[in-house]
């Protein structure tokens, strides 16, 4: 579904069927971290496609995700770019930057429970896309109406 988004002039994201958006809500495992300054890089897998990098500036009482750990993160999704894989045979190919999808994330929140998280959040995405995204879609409502 990311392949498929664009940015509209105020800056809201909007599906291929003119639904809009300003945060996602994303919920999984932590499956890499980094930390530079104070800025942690987390990459997030909730076991169904892509991993998602969500930037955060954790509060001083805050603590920081472990690996494996199951967290929710909301946020504004945005594109960053990245550099390509160095080739020594084509210099202009590594040159070249991709975007890749990144969440901006404005709340991150530690779960417990991850086995029955991950199962519930599996069901809670299912229905969305089944039951709510398609009324929306019929209905011309965008989530911020």
């Amino acid at each position: 579904m990311l392949s498929t988004l664009t940015t509209t002039e105020s800056k809201r994201l909007k599906t291929s069927h003119g639904l809009e958006f300003k945060l996602a809500w994303v919920q999984g495992h932590v499956v890499s971290i980094g930390q530079e300054g104070s800025s942690v890089e987390l990459t997030i897998s909730d076991g169904s496609g892509p991993t998602l990098t969500a930037c955060f500036r954790p509060a001083l009482d805050q603590p920081v995700p472990e690996l494996g750990q199951y967290v929710l993160l909301v946020g504004r999704l945005c594109q960053r770019r990245v550099p390509a894989a160095r080739s020594q045979d084509d210099e202009a190919a590594s040159k070249k930057r991709r975007k890749e999808w990144q969440l901006a994330a404005q709340k991150l929140k530690l779960l417990g429970g991850a086995a029955r998280r991950a199962e519930l959040w599996k069901q809670e995405v299912l229905m969305l896309h089944e039951t709510i995204y398609p009324t929306l879609v019929q209905r011309g409502l965008t989530p911020t109406q």
